[in-house]
């Protein structure tokens, strides 16, 4: 025993860090097995039977090693793990299991050895002769892994550095059965076996005896929360050591847990100091830290559950304490859970039959059931003052402390120990719904259908209320003593004087259900919302804006709290909240207890009495399964944020491996993503948001939901982030995150949009071509068309109006010469035919006109020809040059630049008073530039559009004539610089549409001039 003293300091210290390490709430009273909140999980829930070892892992889900192999739980679903795809070494039956310390879940199984979970998978461990069972591991200080075989020979082994190694005789394990092993915070190693326990100190290489229990039966180690060593065998529950040092094991036994030992029982200390135990066969018991400390203890002492009273199963195989303080037991049909709810369930105050609770304006609670009045007394032992009662309708209490409470027998008073019972003005088997007591000993009486009833001394008189019969419902006094009536489907009525004064409807909150004092007032509750009466009026709350205060069945307060019992449970709302909601409406906060927070049934609507108050702060409410308490301040609050994981992607219906980056199918529609946050105590509670950065433009509130769905999404790369915040609350804002890449399709892809852009410009331009055909067959034929009406009339003009002026000057010349030159009428005759002769001149001109100068020679010939014309003494001289291979010219195109050249020669001529003009004709490849150059005077400022020149069509001809035919002029002259102007047309007709920016404003022009012509 020497050696166990060298351990003392370390084992201390360990259990300090331990102790720090552990997660922080907010401790509740230690309570008995029964007033924990219990929920059951079955085959019909998904749950696998026969739990032989309950885990949980630092990413907070629960592992359950089962009959039928490993099962994953998060609060809300049973998720099988896939076995090692092709082991058939392994049985499916897991027998043990054990985290890391670096997070990996190590498995035994029933048969075949071992495997470790890691990276989403399960991944064998090879182990030398894994046929027996791995009944139980362990990890130490340095990272080894031990393992307990259910074999009796050489039973223990260590994996270290990838090896096995059996651990015997040499190191002080002899060969027996071990039924159970533990690793403490120091790295010790913890053995029971047959042959007694003992421990392998950090450092040291050998097992030591600890205590001498070598009694050939099964034991279970367990450690505290301070880091002592607890076992459970046939002699009941002893520590083994204590704050580092040895308990003798002569000291007495905790009381004696009554366990069989021919299977290994099953032990666990919670984080509160209490031991959970069990044999395998009677259920979980547990005894707490105060009954385990005393020594003159018995068995009375044990807390039992077994199926009788809920569990799934009086075979309890596996005993574990989650993250959050949350028991749980595996049994062979199931998983139970039990942990402390605000809600606790008072045993002692829940007569069958049910009754009703009442504190007196002391603070002192009470219970009345069909024929009792009891006071509730320290630790809620009852103390019973009278058995005279029957079916009892209400209770008040009086100035002096006496009660008064009418039932069946009549209107029973209870002081000083005596108790008496006068009449009832009205048939006692009706029922009464309240009475109060004035401070000068009058007692009002609400009876219902019978009315009001005033009672001074002995003499009862019936008090009117209202017009007609009065159903009375409540009697409260207000701040000011005057008495207040609550008349059912009529609201709310008080006393002035001999009569009763209507003073609300309540059709504001509906009927109003119950009546207390508040702030100066008086706080009305109906099915519809509260109320608040005072000197200021009536202020009230709604359900319409505050759905939480409908249905609300009774009101109680504390100091600083207020309380309203409705079909959702119990509402909570600080009474400065409740003050300011009722100055300006705004937001209330409240906090909701129900089911989940262990209220056992809802309260229903003339369940009288059911929520009260008593002198220690402690809200009592009644139910039709019994009365239970709460402790406002001592809630427990957890302050654990909890754990979020995405569990998995499918795209199209294809699951995806979540966790690294994933490249999904080109062309996925449909997202899919379910994640979880294993927050254990409360699962239905906890509150997931979550955003797909791409896709969602802020969070997306879920709720309790767990999935989310995207469709339609495009080709990218997508970020999903999911946090979430615990049933009280605490947020986890860093959460989790999956990364996906949606790669597109080929109609997705930058090359088919490069594709359908280069096939929507072919198509374009193939729409550009042959609009631009159309409208040169169309000018053309229009051209033609022209020419050809010009030179029909010229012809016309030639073969008729010419010859018939030119054979009228020929009579009138005859005429003429019949008369002597110098007479009269010779001299008036010659000047008739030299006119005539000018207007047979201008005619033949007109003639030659309509012609195509380009019959005469083509562009250059019509140049040399009016120069010629203008050609006389004191003109300036003419010169044409050419410049490039002479080509083919669209006779349109000719025509057009041959006018512009015309003209621009003419105005030189006639207006410029040059010496010299100078026209240059170049042939390019696709265009025909002519440009006409003097030397003359030039323009003096920059000219308008429409300024004409000597009497012609000026500039606004000019452009008009050079984008008929999509070409470019340009005039560029000074004062006594000269002036030139030069034309660029396409030679050919299917070139004058060329550029993108012309591609529908010239064609229009020539269609409309070439439609005017």
């Amino acid at each position: 025993m020497g050696a166990f003293a060298g351990f003392q300091s370390a084992l201390i210290a360990a259990a300090v860090l331990w102790s720090a390490a552990a997660p922080s709430f907010a401790q509740a009273p230690d309570r008995t097995l029964s007033q924990y909140k219990h929920n059951r999980w079955t085959f019909e829930d998904g749950a696998p039977a026969s739990i032989a070892a309950i885990a949980q892992t630092p990413d907070g889900f629960l592992w359950l090693g089962s009959g039928n192999g490993l099962y994953r739980f998060d609060g809300i679903a049973f998720q099988r793990i896939t076995p090692i795809p092709g082991d058939r070494a392994r049985s499916p039956q897991v027998a043990s299991l054990m985290v890391s310390r670096a997070g990996d879940l190590w498995v035994g199984y029933r048969w075949g050895g071992i495997a470790v979970f890691r990276e989403g998978r399960l991944q064998p461990v090879a182990m030398p002769d894994p046929e027996a069972s791995i009944v139980a591991l362990a990890e130490d200080q340095a990272g080894d892994i031990w393992a307990v075989s259910g074999r009796s020979r050489n039973p223990l082994s260590r994996y270290r550095n990838g090896q096995w190694r059996r651990v015997g005789e040499a190191e002080g394990v002899a060969d027996q059965v071990i039924a159970s092993m533990l690793s403490s915070p120091d790295g010790s190693i913890w053995i029971a076996g047959w042959d007694g326990v003992r421990v392998r100190l950090p450092g040291q290489t050998r097992f030591i005896p600890v205590a001498e229990t070598a009694d050939d039966e099964n034991k279970a180690l367990a450690l505290d929360r301070q880091g002592d060593v607890w076992m459970l065998g046939i002699g009941g529950a002893r520590r083994l050591s204590s704050n580092g040092r040895p308990v003798p094991f002569s000291a007495p036994p905790a009381p004696r847990f009554d366990v069989r030992v021919h299977m290994p029982p099953r032990v666990l200390m919670d984080r509160r100091g209490a031991m959970w135990a069990s044999d395998q066969e009677a259920g979980v018991m547990r005894l707490d830290r105060a009954a385990l400390e005393d020594r003159r203890g018995d068995g009375d002492q044990v807390q039992r559950l077994g199926r009788a009273e809920g569990l799934t199963s009086d075979g309890v195989t596996a005993l574990f304490e989650g993250r959050e303080g949350e028991i749980w037991v595996g049994t062979t049909a199931g998983l139970d859970r039990f942990r402390q709810a605000d809600v606790v369930p008072a045993p002692s105050l829940s007569p069958t039959g049910g009754g009703l609770l009442f504190t007196d304006r002391r603070g002192v609670l009470y219970l009345i059931d069909r024929t009792s009045l009891s006071r509730v007394g320290a630790g809620d032992r009852l103390e019973r003052l009278t058995n005279a009662l029957v079916n009892v309708g209400a209770v008040c209490d009086a100035p002096d402390g006496s009660l008064w409470v009418a039932s069946e027998p009549g209107l029973i008073h209870l002081t000083g120990g005596r108790t008496t019972v006068s009449a009832l003005p009205y048939d006692p088997e009706l029922t009464s719904y309240g009475c109060i007591v004035e401070p000068t000993g009058r007692l009002w009486l609400a009876a219902g259908s019978k009315g009001l009833f005033r009672r001074d001394g002995s003499v009862w008189t019936a008090v009117p209320v209202g017009e007609g019969d009065a159903n009375v419902q409540g009697v409260r006094l207000d701040p000011q003593g005057r008495l207040l009536v609550n008349v059912r489907n009529r609201g709310l009525y008080r006393l002035a004087g001999p009569r009763t004064e209507h003073i609300w409807d309540g059709d504001e909150i509906g009927r109003i259900t119950t009546m207390g004092p508040y702030n100066g007032g008086i706080l009305l509750a109906g099915i519809r919302g509260v109320a608040l009466l005072d000197a200021n009026g009536i202020r009230v709350l709604s359900s319409d804006r505050y759905p939480w205060l409908a249905s609300i069945r009774g009101l109680t307060q504390t100091a600083t709290e207020a309380w309203f019992l409705t079909d959702r449970g119990a509402e909570r709302v600080m009474l400065a909240d409740l003050r300011r909601a009722l100055r300006n409406q705004g937001p209330l906060h409240h906090q909701t207890f129900g089911a989940d927070d262990g209220l056992p049934s809802p309260v229903a609507f003339g369940f009288s009495r059911a929520i009260t108050s008593d002198r220690s702060g402690r809200i009592w409410i009644m139910t039709p399964d019994g009365a239970v308490w709460i402790d406002p301040a001592r809630l427990t609050v957890n302050r654990l944020p909890p754990p979020v994981a995405i569990t998995a992607l499918i795209a199209d219906g294809r699951p995806s491996a979540p966790g690294a980056p994933v490249v999904l199918a080109e062309g996925t529609s449909r997202i899919q993503v379910e994640y979880t946050a294993p927050s254990l105590l409360v699962p239905q509670r906890v509150q997931f948001r979550y955003r797909l950065e791409g896709a969602d433009a802020g969070w997306v509130d879920a709720g309790s939901r767990r999935q989310a769905f995207y469709t339609n999404l495009r080709p990218g790369v997508y970020r999903f982030q999911v946090i979430a915040a615990n049933d009280d609350g605490v947020w986890n804002r860093v959460g989790a995150t999956q990364t996906f890449t949606i790669p597109p399709t080929f109609v997705q892809s930058i090359w088919f949009v490069l594709l359908c852009v280069a096939a929507s410009g072919l198509v374009l331009y193939a729409a550009y071509v042959m609009r631009v055909r159309y409208l040169t067959e169309r000018v053309e034929t229009r051209l033609e068309a022209r020419m050809s009406e010009r030179e029909r009339i010229a012809r016309e003009l030639h073969d008729t109006l010419l010859q018939g002026v030119h054979g009228l000057m020929l009579r009138l010349q005859a005429v003429a010469e019949r008369f002597p030159v110098g007479q009269t009428e010779r001299t008036l005759l010659d000047g008739a035919l030299d006119r005539a002769d000018a207007v047979l001149a201008e005619g033949r001109d007109s003639v030659h006109a309509l012609r195509s100068p380009l019959e005469a020679g083509g562009l250059a010939k019509m140049l040399e020809d009016v120069a010629e014309d203008l050609t006389c003494d004191g003109s300036p001289s003419f010169r044409l040059e050419s410049a490039g291979t002479s080509r083919d010219i669209d006779p349109l195109v000719a025509e057009e630049v041959g006018r512009i050249g015309q003209e621009a020669i003419r105005n030189a001529f006639m207006h410029a008073r040059a010496s010299e003009v100078v026209a240059t004709l170049g042939y390019e490849r696709r265009y025909v530039v002519l440009s006409v150059r003097d030397n003359g005077c030039g323009i003096s400022e920059k000219p308008k559009p429409e300024t004409n020149y000597g009497g012609h069509f000026g500039l606004a001809g000019l452009r008009e004539r050079a984008t008929r035919i999509g070409g470019r002029l340009t005039i560029d002259s000074g004062p006594d610089q000269g002036t030139m102007v030069t034309i660029a047309a396409p030679a050919r007709a299917n070139s004058i549409q060329r550029g993108w920016r012309r591609l529908l404003q010239p064609s229009r022009s020539l269609t409309r001039k070439a439609t005017r012509r």
